[in-house]
């Protein structure tokens, strides 16, 4: 009885010693979980969503990272201007509702523009599709050449993506937009030609260096820490063709990713660069990074990039007019001056050239600035509101009517030519 009572009292005691030693593990991860949610934030407010939001990116090969397809957004984004929100995108990210690949034809009638750009482009900030501008201008120029009595319609194909900047908007023309037969191609950027660069320190497009850079030396042996190069002369196997390997190089995602990034910075601006030790590489690509201005961004990798996707638009579509805008948002000081520079020095490298005649330029931005229209147009310093969607309607719609009044002539003349030789 009295053994039955001491094993009852020790395994009450081993018992309750487990409870409290679990109770306080617990206890001690619940309040560090709390303190994790208070002092680190996720990257984006999507990262946290149980279910990809509609701004989730996705990585497609040939443009790189584009929002949610096919996803409807109910939740309002800007809730100091609307209390509700009805977004809805189609393939691949665009703001469409046709197959890419499978285009609808071409009316005899139709003048189509395809628009490019970024998310102020692509429509974001208005409250619904409905309010955005890529849906307004062709029924406002639409409705502009009935009053002329010109009995044609304008399209707009919107393939503007979210976070994109300009060269990634020519390899979504080169590959889409031809099928299109456009009319003409409104190219609506400025703000991500300057902050994809300057936060990458790059000219390469969002989310690429934080994911294939590193992500590749994850997946390489030949990137593993020496310890681990050393376990692998005894178990090569699962060293090198189980996950175990990639697991534990995962762990050393944000020095590949640093690696990458300072490799690719100090290659584009050191012509004497070569491959050195992990060490040597971080401390030079720091003493850069010290001394980096926007200036110095804006001169080597915003101007250059416009300047050269312009040109690779205007080669790719050789018979089709290219207006090029400026888009208005609200820099941060620094930027002012150099996003003044860009819109004043790239249509002169353009325009000096005669083969880029036909790239016509409206700087938005100046526009914005002598009348005041900051902020009420914008629901944040890039975004159009509802308001400012109807603006860059308004000067859009002025700016292109001589010249879609133009094209419908052409299209009227040469619907009735069949007609006249039969008669």
């Amino acid at each position: 009885m009295r053994l039955a009572k001491t094993i009852a009292f020790h395994f009450l005691a081993v018992f309750i010693s487990v409870t409290l030693t679990v109770g306080v593990v617990l206890l001690g991860l619940k309040i560090f979980d709390i303190y994790l949610l208070s002092s680190r934030h996720a990257a984006s407010p999507d990262d946290d969503a149980d279910e990809p939001t509609m701004r989730t990116m996705e990585y497609y090969p040939f443009t790189g990272g584009q929002i949610q397809a096919f996803k409807t957004e109910h939740q309002p984004l800007w809730s100091n201007y609307y209390d509700d929100f009805d977004v809805t995108s189609g393939e691949y990210g665009f703001f469409i509702d046709f197959h890419l690949e499978t285009p609808p034809p071409k009316q005899d009638n139709e003048i189509r523009i395809v628009l490019t750009g970024g998310s102020t482009a692509q429509g974001w900030g208005g409250r619904s599709n409905a309010d955005m501008f890529y849906e307004l201008l062709p029924m406002r120029l639409t409705a502009e050449l009935q009053e002329h009595g010109r009995d044609c319609k304008v399209t707009v194909v919107n393939l503007a993506m979210g976070s994109s900047h300009i060269y990634q908007n020519f390899i979504a023309l080169n590959k889409w937009a031809h099928p299109l037969q456009p009319d003409a191609i409104i190219s609506f950027s400025g703000h991500n030609e300057i902050a994809v660069p300057w936060n990458g320190k790059g000219d390469g497009p969002y989310l690429l260096a934080s994911l294939e850079g590193g992500f590749l030396h994850v997946l390489r042996y030949s990137a593993s820490p020496p310890w681990l190069k050393k376990i692998a002369q005894f178990y090569p196997g699962i060293v090198k063709r189980t996950m175990l390997g990639s697991l534990i190089r995962l762990l050393y995602l944000s020095d590949y990713s640093d690696d990458w990034k300072a490799d690719y910075y100090l290659n584009r601006v050191d012509p004497d660069f070569r491959p050195m030790p992990h060490e040597e590489l971080q401390r030079r690509f720091r003493a850069a990074m010290k001394t980096l201005a926007i200036r110095d961004i804006v001169d080597s990798v915003s101007i250059p990039l416009y300047e050269n996707s312009l040109e690779s638009i205007s080669r790719d579509f050789p018979d089709t007019p290219i207006f090029a805008v400026f888009q208005p948002f609200r820099p941060y000081r620094p930027w002012l001056e150099d996003y003044a520079r860009m819109t004043t020095v790239i249509p002169q490298k353009i325009n000096d050239q005669d083969h880029y005649d036909k790239v016509k330029f409206l700087n938005l931005q100046k526009v914005w600035q002598d009348h005041d229209f900051f902020p009420g147009s914008l629901v944040d310093p890039v975004h159009f509101s509802n308001d400012g969607h109807k603006l860059v309607t308004g000067y859009l719609s002025d700016w292109l009517f001589p010249f879609v009044q133009d094209r419908c002539a052409q299209l009227l003349a040469a619907k009735a030519a069949p007609l006249q030789h039969a008669n």
